[in-house]
């Protein structure tokens, strides 16, 4: 029996549709354009972009997209990237604390790093890595480093310090650390107002 026969073809499919993974949604909407265009549909795509993401750290998702599949598609693709951008670097706070090694009664604090636009051509990975008042700018690189087993690792040199190590976390979100102390990424709002 065809979907035409039970009159509410498209209804049917949509509801359907909302069972198949991404694969198999863009395989079927090569059947027809009629099931292109069901399979494709921007409120399928964000309800499958809010289950799939439920737990998972999404800043750069447009929320007010009218493409939710290219949406889903290029964040993806973005979680898969172990090497942390500048402008990822840059554009976001970071909660920092100090492990137990480097005195982690001192609390939390968060964050900013700071590229040098001016430098941006000549030295597209330096910067400033700026904290609280009262402690000055510190400089870093944003650099690939050769470990001991060979394997190159993304790390933050900042000023004399210990490498800062970049990791891609299970959540997407992005982790920087070393001995001494840890980094992590976080949304504006969850930055207290009084820091920004």
């Amino acid at each position: 029996m065809s979907f035409q026969r039970v009159g509410q073809g498209e209804y049917v499919r949509s509801l359907i549709f909302e069972f198949l993974n991404p694969k198999e949604l863009c395989s079927v909407s090569l059947v027809s354009k009629e099931w292109q265009k069901d399979a494709t549909s921007n409120m399928l795509w964000k309800n499958l972009a809010s289950k799939r993401w439920s737990n998972k750290w999404t800043p750069n998702v447009d929320l007010k997209t009218n493409n939710w599949k290219r949406e889903y598609v290029n964040a993806e693709k973005d979680a898969k990237n172990d090497r942390i951008k500048m402008e990822q670097l840059t554009k976001y706070y970071w909660k920092f604390k100090f492990k137990s090694q480097g005195g982690g009664t001192l609390g939390t604090q968060y964050v900013r790093y700071m590229g040098l636009s001016s430098l941006s051509r000549l030295h597209p990975y330096y910067g400033y890595l700026m904290m609280h008042a009262g402690y000055p700018p510190l400089r870093f690189k944003l650099e690939e480093c050769k470990l001991p087993d060979g394997e190159w690792k993304q790390v933050v040199s900042i000023h004399t310090f210990p490498p800062h190590f970049v990791t891609r976390e299970k959540d997407w979100s992005w982790k920087i650390e070393n001995v001494f102390v840890v980094m992590r990424c976080v949304e504006d709002d969850e930055v207290p107002a009084k820091v920004k």
